[in-house]
């Protein structure tokens, strides 16, 4: 499964957003800036206010999508990251966004890439 969570800068607690079927296997935590970032099916008062509450949030929280097994796995990998006040369910904190959220793609920014000059 696939969620979206802010954890906080100084790692005391952690809020989940969103819930939604994995589609692709990031195994690690993207850190999302720009919400952006995030496309597909959300729609677009979903899409307002997630950016809402990250504006809220920015000076000590940041956003992360990643991808875990389970509620277990969810909880082990971010106890091993240093996070305290993990949640007990993954209920998000927007009402009815559960099955709003699907189909999440992570939109990478663009690299450029410099040849050497001889």
């Amino acid at each position: 499964m696939q969620v979206l969570y802010f954890a906080r800068r100084d790692k005391k607690s952690v809020e989940v957003c969103a819930v939604a079927p994995s589609l692709t296997k990031i195994s690690e935590a993207i850190m999302v800036d720009d919400i952006n970032q995030i496309h597909g099916s959300m729609p677009l008062h979903v899409l307002q206010k997630v950016q809402i509450l990250q504006s809220k949030k920015i000076m000590d929280w940041q956003l992360y999508v990643e991808n875990f097994k389970d509620h277990q796995d969810f909880v082990l990998r971010l106890t091993r990251k240093g996070y305290k006040g993990i949640p007990s369910t993954l209920t998000p904190i927007i009402s009815g966004m559960q099955n709003e959220f699907q189909k999440i793609e992570y939109k990478p920014a663009k690299t450029m890439l410099r040849k050497k000059s001889k």
